[in-house]
């Protein structure tokens, strides 16, 4: 595909580099002055010639801006683009320049222009973050498009048109995947720089739009806005831009239509309609919506969604494919687009660089990024936990234990955030319950609003389990119907009467009030408060105490929309997890990202629940053999030991061995793409499920590697077992259990994910009777014997070997 044409040859001094070019992004209309001139110059021998040149050719006002982000979303490249001329500047590692290198670009930052760029955010925060440079006038235009979600393709387009019309297929040839270093060549950057400069100059949103003017912004809040920025555009980039949907091998042709059915729900086949746009043409289709691969042997097709239900999809395409004869492979094109929550939060910050709101006079704002009152002013927590008068009864059917109660009593305390650590099967659900419980029979003018929030559908379901196991049952859960319908249905048998699937949601108040039937506790993902349908559940019910779980998994970040949806109601937030477990997702690329319990002001006061009771009496699987020790109970010591500092009690009666580990030996790790699987472990895996299954007991398996997880459950499926909701990778299982848990640890040359202390505990805290671990013994004695896995099988000695026979 032509992106564009240039013209005139490239022109090379010592310093600098020259071309110029001719955009033919926008058709059918005369361009002015379409012959640009470039120059390509290092940031160390930018001289002030060509900067003031610049300068004075941008007899407008206006500048368009470009950047390249390398490492870390660092900037790399940066072109300033005038009707006439542009700037290409390589920074290369910001890191390794010195101040006053960096500083050479100030007179173009701080300049009175006009400073536009299609995402002004990230352009700001890098250069304050990457050259401790104030950007002043910067105009976000992708902003100024207000009919579709800023990330997308359309809002691109939309901008674009707002001037002329653009050649659709030039321009997401030249802006798709751009902002990359690998995929960005400096003559598409000049020519980005000069439409941005093209657009601001004769858009009308343009003209009018908020400027951000970063020097007027204090320090404080700049460093923390900067941040929550280059935090999101690097977990932007950590999603896959290609990704391998699982499907049914079962498919069939009829009318130039592919049926297929998903067989996993995280690599499930979607539709992301766009905006205003439906039906969708044809000729747009290769444009704006998901594009899939079909393969068939060498045979490739490409093809584009035109519908999604459940789990089934209809796929058009051009080519031929034979109904249903030879085994198809599909692979979706491009990156996932923003969640809700993800776009609400880009908005908020975006804002407030604009300083058009003031989320960063919050409390709550204050309280977790900005240190406010939590060290001199903030009434120590145990101040706060008295003033709930901690000589009355906590009111639970169960027996609660003296750091449960604790936790509770913060929970009810005037104290507006509180955080509590719990270990694996230190009832954390139960301390949620008690709470919810405890609040909803507090006199009426002290009664919340309780909305029980998490980052996953699996532990918000959890709770309203335990909810139910409790007789309290005055609770709605809202649930999508994307995770609801044909995948997950099963999961909420227990809950089903107290749940309301989103898109049955009612739309006016008087219907979604009958629906409520007057429940004040809410359950639902933290990513749900972001459906913009959603307002009238807390237009009914507003969001007054908020409880997360797996507030350990949860970036600070995403509190960016409820602190800035709810503010006038919002009062207390607790937050409950384990830092000690899953982390963040995307902190081991990106070191910065944290959680509320990597933020030392509030990780400083959380209380620990510190007794464990998962374990159950266990009841023997025939092989083990009956050792003295309490496996479990030894179990329980090794992972307070190690993991906690020996601050977690285990309690349960057991006096016969649990765990094993089985020997593969001669088994070997092989590759699969960046992941990793193990054959000779998958049989293992096999008969040890073959053997539980004839013994009628309950298990899960679980993996790190994806590639193992899949194969493992086309192992089952292959060999008759049942397979649904049976094998997990670790990082899909933490708040899960089981009676029994078979881990496959896949590797044998390297210890992998081994290092992982989080994922490891994760991984041998989910067994309520029996844990079995295959591995290979040589790694664990050898590479592995100072990991978490390592230190166990040493702990326990030779007799929980055995070889697999």
């Amino acid at each position: 595909m032509t992106f564009s044409h240039f013209s005139s040859l490239s022109v090379t001094t010592m310093s600098t580099t020259s071309f110029s070019f001719t955009s033919k992004v926008f058709t059918g209309v005369p361009v002015p002055n379409a012959s640009v001139s470039v120059d390509v110059v290092n940031i160390a021998q930018l001289h002030t010639h060509i900067i003031k040149t610049l300068l004075q050719s941008a007899s407008d006002g206006a500048l368009g801006v470009a950047p390249v982000y390398g490492t870390h979303s660092a900037l790399s490249k940066i072109a300033f683009a005038s009707r006439t001329r542009v700037l290409v500047v390589i920074i290369g590692k910001p890191s390794s320049l010195k101040k006053d290198v960096k500083s050479k670009l100030a007179p173009l930052v701080t300049s009175h222009l006009t400073k536009a760029a299609f995402r002004m955010d990230s352009v700001v925060a890098a250069f304050f973050m990457d050259l401790q440079l104030l950007l002043d006038g910067g105009i976000d235009l992708l902003s100024t498009e207000t009919k579709n979600e800023r990330e997308s393709m359309e809002a691109l387009f939309g901008v674009l048109g707002s001037s002329k019309q653009p050649n659709q297929a030039k321009a997401r040839g030249l802006f798709e995947g751009y902002e990359k270093a690998k995929r960005t060549t400096d003559r598409q950057l000049a020519e980005q720089a000069w439409i941005a400069w093209y657009i601001a100059t004769t858009s009308q949103s343009a003209k009018v739009a908020t400027p951000i003017r970063a020097s007027a912004i204090p320090t404080e809040h700049l460093t923390v806005l900067a941040k929550l920025v280059r935090d999101r555009q690097q977990l932007h980039a950590l999603k896959p831009h290609t990704t391998e949907n699982e499907i049914s091998p079962d498919y069939s042709v009829k009318r130039k239509q592919l049926n297929a059915q998903s067989i996993r729900f995280k690599t499930r086949l979607q539709r992301h309609n766009p905006v205003g746009i439906s039906p969708l043409p044809d000729e747009l289709a290769h444009i704006f919506v998901q594009q899939v691969m079909l393969t068939m042997g060498e045979k490739k097709i490409m093809g584009h969604i035109s519908s999604t239900n459940g789990k089934k999809s209809k796929i058009s395409y051009k080519g031929s494919i034979t109904n249903g004869k030879i085994p198809l492979k599909i692979t979706t094109i491009g990156k996932e687009p923003p969640t809700n929550a993800e776009s609400k939060r880009t908005s908020v910050v975006l804002s407030a660089l604009k300083q058009t709101n003031t989320i960063v006079a919050q409390p709550f704002f204050k309280a977790l990024w900005l240190d406010a009152g939590t060290k001199q002013n903030r009434k120590p927590l145990q101040l706060a936990i008295a003033a709930t008068v901690p000589n009355s009864r906590i009111a639970f059917p169960r027996q609660l234990n003296p750091s449960q109660e604790a936790a509770i009593r913060a929970i009810l305390s005037p104290q507006p955030m509180v955080v509590i650590q719990g270990p694996p099967g230190t009832g954390k659900t139960t301390v949620i319950a008690a709470a919810v419980i405890n609040i909803r029979a507090l006199p009426v003018s002290r009664r919340q609003n309780v909305y029980l929030v998490a980052q996953s559908n699996v532990a918000v379901k959890n709770i309203a389990e335990k909810l139910a196991s409790v007789d309290f049952l005055d609770f709605k859960l809202i649930v999508s119907k994307e995770f609801h319908y044909e995948w997950h249905e099963h999961l909420y048998h227990k809950v089903n009467p107290n749940l309301i699937r989103m898109d049955k949601l009612e739309k006016n108040i008087v219907g979604v009030e009958r629906q409520l039937l007057g429940a004040k506790v809410i359950l639902c993902t933290l990513s749900m408060l972001s459906n913009p349908n959603f307002g009238v559940i807390t237009q009914l019910v507003p969001l007054q105490t908020v409880i997360i779980d797996e507030a350990s998994q949860i970036e600070v970040g995403d509190y960016v929309p409820l602190i800035s949806l709810f503010s006038t109601t919002l009062n207390k937030m607790a937050f409950i997890g384990d830092d000690k477990q899953l982390p963040p997702y995307g902190q081991s690329d990106i070191s910065s990202l944290k959680s509320v319990f990597e933020m030392s002001h509030l990780r400083d006061h959380a209380l620990f629940l510190d007794t464990q009771y998962r374990s159950v009496p266990c009841l023997l699987v025939e092989r083990f053999d009956i050792l003295s020790d309490s496996m479990p109970m030894q179990l329980g010591r090794f992972i307070g030991e190690r993991v906690y500092n020996s601050k977690l009690k285990s309690m349960h009666p057991i006096a016969t061995r649990c765990c094993e580990f089985i020997d593969v030996s001669g088994s070997a790790e092989e590759r699969k793409g960046q992941s990793w699987f193990n054959l000779a472990e998958i049989k293992v895996v096999i008969a040890e499920a073959r053997k539980l299954v004839q013994r009628d007991k309950s298990f899960r398996i679980i993996t790190p590697y994806d590639p193992q997880r899949s194969k493992i459950e086309a192992a089952l499926r292959s060999e008759g077992l049942d397979a649904d909701d049976k094998v997990f990778c670790v990082d899909s299982f933490q708040g899960n259990e089981d009676d029994y848990i078979i881990l496959s640890l896949v590797r044998t040359s390297n210890i992998g994910f081994m290092a992982e202390k989080r994922r490891v505990n994760v991984m041998l805290t989910r067994c309520k009777r029996g844990l079995t671990i295959v591995t290979n013994k040589t790694l664990v004695d050898g590479k592995a014997e100072k990991t978490l896995i390592g230190k166990l099988a040493l702990s326990l000695g030779k007799n929980a070997w055995r070889p697999f026979e």
